[in-house]
């Protein structure tokens, strides 16, 4: 969705972005980032009848007592919400210094919050989400340390004696570097650079509007060529000797077809590599099983004008316990002919999330009942949830579904993040560079075979676009 925090890049990255000329500065003029404030609209938290007793949209900061005034939550919740909100304490007070860490690292901030923090059930089940849109987990499988160090309420001053995400410092870099779709903009400008004649410009703004012409993807005159609808089944060296060349096995228009070629890397979801290479020696295969996936949808709503926000006076909310967990106005972006939409009166497309999964299981339970649920999920499931959330949601603000949806686009990945996994500790890599190397399967499992090698962001335990770069850079450089 985002270039994230660009700055930090490792340089690999940083010159790769630089290759494709992405000027990240540029995004200061294409981002309004006062646009919505401007308009005095703000962030709110809807609280559904099903978890909560009854609908209602507290606008806000529900950190405030004024704002919690009508929400449907009892005297003692309320006040332990804002008790929470207010991080001026932390609740290991019993406990030496040098025990904390183990200690929130062997719990869930669920528990630490219900058991340490002595949080109302209301006020855990407002929490519940609160991991759900970086991590895609319930914060019931997400360590206490973790959350911690992800400046998540609850710890005050308490220090673990490592560096943490987003706890105190410096203000991180805004969230403006995207392009008006998101991240797809970078994939565009990289086939555009392979393959010039896919599509005319050669700028990070001219892209934006830019029509490719698919029929020059896998052009026999081209040096890169791109074959789509085309699934690869086995990869194999030639006569199972690692010094030959491979062959490659996939399928296209319901045949089985066959390429040769020196060497491959693989980037796909790194645990199906097993099936499709399965002479990999048995340690490989089994670090390549453990690099599961967390499901993600992501769904993008059309709507014919975004006046109920501005009457209502916000421009995104926080759903803990709906369908999707988060309602956002688009991003106020305009490049490249691209014109955001700056009225309330002129369409607009709303940004929903979705991370499937079952409270009350480990993490990777959670992964997996997510994924089984979007596979068995039609598109009249989430049309209807959709739909439903939105006018609750908004209706007050004379929003009417019937009227002003115009269009509803879902985005599942039932493979979304990318992470390692420990079977023996039953842990998630949630911070992987934390993890003693004989416990990082994802570098073990990127290990060539052959004259074969791995990338994606399996590779790094990170699901993020600068990952996803260094492992293909990796990769590349491994076949050398």
């Amino acid at each position: 969705m985002f270039i994230d925090a660009p700055s930090g890049y490792p340089d690999v990255a940083k010159q790769f972005m630089v290759d494709l000329g992405i000027d990240n500065q540029r995004f200061y003029n294409y981002f309004d980032q006062n646009l919505y404030s401007s308009m005095g609209l703000t962030e709110g938290y809807f609280f559904d009848a099903e978890t909560f007793g009854s609908d209602h949209l507290a606008v806000g900061d529900i950190g405030e007592d004024k704002v919690l005034e009508q929400a449907p939550l009892s005297a003692k919740a309320k006040a332990d919400l804002l008790r929470l909100l207010k991080d001026d304490r932390h609740y290991l007070p019993d406990m030496p210094a040098s025990e904390q860490n183990q200690y929130l690292q062997n719990m869930d901030y669920h528990a630490y919050l219900r058991d340490r923090a002595g949080m109302d059930e209301a006020v855990l089940n407002v929490m519940q989400s609160h991991a759900r849109g970086v991590w895609a987990v319930n914060i019931d499988a997400f360590p206490a340390n973790e959350a911690w160090s992800s400046g998540y309420p609850g710890f005050g001053d308490l220090e673990l004696g490592f560096e943490s995400y987003d706890r105190g410092g410096d203000k991180e870099e805004p969230s403006i570097f995207h392009f008006p779709d998101g991240n797809a903009s970078v994939a565009r400008i990289l086939v555009r650079k392979m393959i010039p004649t896919v599509a005319s410009g050669n700028t990070m703004e001219d892209i934006v509007r830019s029509q490719f012409d698919y029929s020059r993807l896998d052009d026999p005159s081209s040096g890169v060529r791109i074959r789509l609808n085309s699934t690869v089944v086995r990869v194999q060296h030639v006569d199972n000797n690692l010094s030959n060349p491979l062959k490659i096995s996939y399928v296209r228009g319901g045949k089985t077809e066959i390429v040769e070629s020196k060497q491959v890397i693989m980037a796909c979801y790194n645990s199906i590599i097993p099936h499709l290479c399965p002479e990999m020696p048995g340690a490989q295969k089994a670090a390549l099983a453990n690099c599961v996936r967390a499901p993600l949808v992501y769904t993008n709503v059309l709507i014919r004008n975004w006046r109920s926000f501005a009457n209502l006076g916000i421009h995104r909310a926080n759903c803990p316990a709906s369908y999707h967990h988060g309602v956002v106005l688009d991003f106020p972006v305009s490049m490249g002919g691209y014109q955001f939409s700056s009225s309330p009166d002129e369409p607009i497309v709303l940004h929903l999330t979705r991370i499937p999964g079952a409270p009350g299981l480990s993490a990777l339970e959670q992964f997996n009942a997510g994924k089984r649920e979007l596979l068995a999920t039609s598109f009249e499931t989430f049309e209807r949830n959709t739909r439903d959330q939105l006018q609750r949601l908004l209706g007050p603000g004379g929003f009417d579904a019937a009227r002003d949806i115009a269009g509803i686009t879902v985005n599942r990945w039932p493979h979304g993040y990318a992470y390692g996994y420990d079977p023996e500790t039953d842990r998630i890599a949630f911070d992987p560079d934390s993890w003693p190397e004989e416990k990082q399967v994802w570098r073990h499992a990127s290990r060539p075979f052959g004259n074969i090698s791995i990338a994606a962001t399996d590779s790094a335990s990170n699901a993020m676009t600068e990952s996803a770069i260094v492992e293909a850079h990796r990769a590349v450089n491994d076949l050398n």
